[in-house]
This record gives structure tokens, C-alpha cells and sequence, in this order.
């Protein structure tokens, strides 16, 4: 009998469970919408007008932007913006959205850290504020009114991560070291390294494409803009020819000289590994009497085809079996274009080679080099 009842009881218990669930998938969900704007368009609040309290309505909320008087900022986070929402002392009886614009922008589903004022100090809200698909606003739950800043956490920010300017240099501790800011133009300079950009999100990459070296002694260093939101990958060396070291760098954002102020840029970075290029290097003859030279290094490639001159090739391995980049002509003229060249070994030891270009080289296939 004891457990013929335990077994009703739990055949009950099920019933009730099930019968909850159904009531509870039932109720309505209030409509959200725009409840309030900062003058200035940079902060938002939307949310159900069921969720305002009695003796408030959309027309009493005000949303002011701060930006001096305020606390320094924790010492884990860096501060991106703050709101004062009115009226003060406003409790919501159902959550609201505060959404705030970011510039530059941030990395899509990214997590920043909401604070509000209490006491003159920051105070962790418990609740994060999440990137938009487009990286230009991030929206956060909230129940009740404060000043509420958004700030972005340390560890988005890596460690390294320094402000530097032209004419000064980069700050103690900064690096790669080599790298230089013009605030007049808004440019990096690299006279020790070499940088190409990447479509690859800053934190899906794990492996650097192999860049060309160019020593300060060149008359091109590398040079590109200080473009919010851009992600390169680098290949560092200092100029006395120590081993090459490999970053992924983002630019986070950059101002400009404006009179005796001199402008500054951040960014982030982060060590990592080399591509495990495919090990082509060595001269190759193609059945069909091409030759192909894959220089030491696996930075540049000569091709010479039977019935014309030599294509040299220059660019950057962008995976371990691609590279891409420039070539150049000289019969019977001097001739450039892109090209895309893609290596492989065959399980006996010959290359496989396809050229992708522009004309007069267009579209080569090679099979079956044989290495001298």
C-alpha cells in the first residue's frame, strides 16, 4: 500500500506541475516601447508602459548624459558614459531596457559592466549591458532609477594596452615598441614590423598570417590608419633581427591634434602563433617545363612559364596554404597585378601550385613539381 499511494502522490504532483506550466505559457507579454531619449540621442530607455509606477508617465522621464563630477572609475573598469534618469527614486514594476550608443563600436554580444552612483562611488548594479549585433549600442535591464554609468571591463582592454603619440613615443611598457602614432594624420608606423588587415573578428584569431619584414632602414615602413574597429594581424621584429613575434591588434579608437593637445590612440593586442605555412620552400620544375622559386622565408615566389618572362610575387600567407599579394612583370614591359597563389605537397613530395591573377598571368595550375 505505502508505495501504491507514494505513486499516486507523484502521478498527482505531475498533473498539478503540468497544469502550472499551462497557465503560466497563457499570460500576455506587455508591448515594449520607446519610453524616453536623451537630448542628444545617445541614451534610450524602452520598456512597457505597464512597468511605470503610479504618478509617473513617459512625459516625466528624463534622461541627462554626465560626463564631469562624476567618481573615478573602478579600478577593474574602464568608463565609457553615464546617465542621470529621472525622476529620482523611480521604481519600475516590471523591468526596463536602457540602451546607450557606443563609439566607436564594440565586439558584437560583448558584455560591459553597468554601475550606479551611491555615496559618491561607484556601485556594481549586477547586471551587464550586451553589445548589439551591429556593435553600436549596448542595452541593460534595469528596475529602478540612479545615475548609471557603462563602463568596459579590464580584461576587454588587455593589460599592455597604452596611450602613446607621435612626437612623444610609445609609453613605458607599451608594445610592440615600434610602433609609432602620427595625431597629425591619424597613422601607425611601423618601422620594425609589418601589419595586413583581416577580416577575422579580434577574438576568433589564434594564428598570425605571415607578413612581410621591412627593417627601418626601408624607404616604405609600414604604414596604416588608426581606424576604430580594425583588426590587423603583426609581425614584429626589433632592428637588430631577433625572432619575429606575432600579435593580433585591434584600434580602439584615436582623436587628433587639436592645438597643444596632442592626440592619442588605444588599442589592444595580444600574442599569437605563427601559421604552420606549408614547407614549399626550394626551387621546382613542373612537368610541362615551368619553374617556380619559393624564396627562403615564404614571403615571395618566382614563377617563370615557358613561354613568357618571370612573374615575381610578393604578399602575405593570409592561411598555412595561401598567399596573397602583388606580382610583377617585365616582358615586354613592366607589368603589376593581384594574385593569389595556393601550395600544397602531395603525399610524395610534390607541389601542387595554383596562380589566380590578374592579366597577363590570370589562372595557372601546376601539378606534380618536382623539387631540385
Amino acid at each position: 500500500m505505502k508505495k501504491r499511494f507514494a505513486l499516486l502522490l507523484l502521478i498527482g504532483f505531475g498533473m498539478l506541475v503540468l497544469s502550472g506550466c499551462s497557465n503560466s505559457d497563457s499570460t500576455p507579454v506587455p508591448a515594449s516601447t520607446t519610453l524616453a531619449t536623451s537630448a542628444d540621442a545617445s541614451v534610450t530607455l524602452t520598456g512597457s508602459t505597464a512597468a511605470l509606477p503610479a504618478g509617473v508617465t513617459a512625459a516625466d522621464i528624463t534622461l541627462t548624459p554626465v560626463t564631469v563630477g562624476l567618481p573615478v572609475a573602478p579600478a577593474e573598469a574602464n568608463f565609457l558614459a553615464a546617465v542621470e534618469c529621472g525622476p529620482t527614486g523611480t521604481a519600475f514594476l516590471l523591468p526596463v531596457t536602457l540602451t546607450f550608443k557606443l563609439t566607436p563600436a564594440r565586439t558584437p554580444g560583448a558584455t560591459l559592466t553597468i554601475y550606479f552612483l551611491s555615496g559618491g562611488a561607484w556601485i556594481a548594479a549586477g547586471t551587464g549591458a550586451t553589445v548589439s549585433a551591429d556593435g553600436l549600442t549596448a542595452s541593460a535591464s534595469i528596475t529602478h532609477f540612479s545615475t548609471y554609468g557603462l563602463f568596459e571591463p579590464n580584461d576587454i582592454a588587455l593589460p599592455g594596452d597604452k596611450f602613446f603619440t607621435f612626437l612623444d613615443g610609445v609609453i613605458l611598457g607599451g608594445v610592440p615598441s615600434e610602433i609609432m602614432y602620427d595625431d597629425v594624420t591619424g597613422a601607425l608606423i611601423l618601422p620594425h614590423a609589418s601589419a595586413i588587415q583581416v577580416a577575422q573578428a579580434y577574438n576568433e584569431i589564434t594564428q598570425a598570417a605571415y607578413g612581410d619584414y621591412q627593417d627601418s632602414n626601408g624607404t616604405t615602413p609600414p604604414v596604416f590608419p588608426a581606424t576604430a574597429g580594425t583588426v590587423y594581424i603583426m609581425r614584429s621584429t626589433m632592428p637588430w633581427g631577433s625572432a619575429a613575434t606575432y600579435y593580433k591588434l585591434q584600434i580602439i579608437s584615436r582623436t587628433l591634434r587639436d592645438g597643444p593637445t596632442y592626440g592619442v590612440v588605444t588599442f589592444r593586442y595580444e600574442k599569437i602563433l605563427p601559421l604552420d605555412i606549408v614547407d614549399a620552400t626550394g626551387e621546382w620544375v613542373f612537368p610541362g617545363g615551368e619553374h617556380l622559386s619559393v624564396l627562403d622565408s615564404t614571403i615571395a615566389i618566382d614563377y617563370t612559364p615557358v613561354d613568357h618572362g618571370m612573374y615575381a610575387i610578393d604578399g602575405d600567407y593570409t592561411s598555412r596554404t595561401t598567399l596573397s599579394g602583388n606580382f610583377t612583370t617585365w616582358d615586354p614591359t613592366t607589368l603589376t597585378g593581384a594574385v593569389t597563389v595556393t601550395l600544397s605537397l602531395t603525399p610524395g613530395g610534390n607541389l601542387n601550385v595554383t596562380l589566380v591573377g590578374d592579366a597577363p598571368l590570370g589562372t595557372v595550375t601546376l601539378n606534380d613539381g618536382v623539387k631540385q
